[in-house]
């Protein structure tokens, strides 16, 4: 982190050839490295290094959701988005950090005006729940309410309307959301 802080790029590389083990084994190591390489213009190279990283503890979603939230605290938004996808497609939607990692995409990608793919995510979420009986009693044993994410969903569509000036359709959305959860 102190490197990082400091931006010596060349000098996490140079850990990193010369303790290629210990990074290995240590996905925020390789994702540190990751962004190194990619500030040094190795682009090719970083998309690797983040890719290994993502392999790390295949199985182990609790893992996965802490690294991408401590990626997205570190603004490494890409990489924290993958982690959070890794968990939707590895553990379903039918446990709690599923959930959760769907949640918090969703508004990973609000907060960075990505409203469009941040309402996509959450109507995949009220889809699956449509459909599928262990979503619906997931949602409910996390408390998390149907109808707010409904409104959250129909809100983020409100949000990219409102920024292509179309009101109306803003207005209309916003209505829904109200509806969906007052």
């Amino acid at each position: 982190k102190w490197l990082l802080k400091k931006k010596a790029n060349d000098l996490i590389i140079a850990v990193g050839e010369k303790f290629p083990e210990i990074f290995r084994q240590e996905s925020i190591l390789l994702y540190s490295l990751a962004f190194a390489q990619r500030e040094t213009g190795q682009v090719a190279i970083s998309a690797q290094t983040a890719k290994r990283a993502l392999k790390l503890k295949p199985g182990d979603p609790e893992w996965h959701y802490t690294m991408a939230y401590e990626l997205q605290s570190r603004g490494w938004f890409e990489w924290s988005e993958s982690e959070y996808r890794l968990i939707v497609d590895d553990s379903g939607l039918a446990n709690q950090y599923g959930i959760a990692a769907t949640v918090m995409l969703s508004e990973m990608l609000h907060d960075r005006h990505q409203e469009q793919r941040a309402g996509e995510v959450l109507k995949a979420l009220i889809v699956s729940a449509a459909q599928e009986k262990p979503v619906r009693d997931m949602l409910q044993k996390t408390g998390r309410n149907l109808g707010g994410i409904k409104s959250r969903m129909n809100y983020f569509f409100a949000c990219r309307h409102e920024a292509k000036g179309e009101i109306e359709e803003q207005i209309k959305l916003l209505d829904q959301a109200i509806s969906d959860d007052p």
